[in-house]
């Protein structure tokens, strides 16, 4: 529980200072009046994408059967749950999250797991990232 608490936070993290980063970079992609609306922007966004990951990630298990999912697969899930995640708090709260649709939302949520692996690496340290193979075994 506490891995996958860490996991979320890093998450949380991640997109919180990617959303500041967009607004210091004058990138009119999210509004966010204050950082009770950015903290709570990134919280919102990542629980979505968590949920929207696992659901991805069962469906692919009970579809693929794998022994391992690797490095890669978890990657891809997560970029395709965090575009999602973006597209549909875009067309909840369009007046927070500015994007025009479903896939201009993509390169976020590719930065961000960019973002969520450097953090991960730096600051985590598990061995454990060293073992585990790039491609899904099978």
């Amino acid at each position: 529980m506490q891995s996958v608490l860490r996991g979320i936070a890093t998450v949380v993290v991640a997109t919180a200072a990617l959303i500041y980063g967009c607004s210091l970079a004058s990138i009119p992609v999210f509004t966010t009046p204050s950082v009770f609306s950015l903290i709570g922007l990134a919280v919102g966004l990542t629980v979505t994408a968590t949920i929207v990951h696992y659901a991805i990630a069962l469906l692919t298990y009970v579809t693929m059967k794998y022994k391992h999912p690797g490095l890669a697969l978890p990657t891809l899930v997560g970029v395709t749950a965090g575009t999602i995640s973006i597209w549909l708090f875009g067309q909840a709260v369009p007046q927070m999250v500015h994007f025009g649709n479903f896939w201009s939302g993509l390169p976020f949520a590719a930065v961000v797991s960019a973002l969520v692996w450097a953090i991960t690496i730096l600051f985590v340290p598990n061995p454990a990232y060293k073992e585990r193979p790039f491609w899904p075994q099978w």
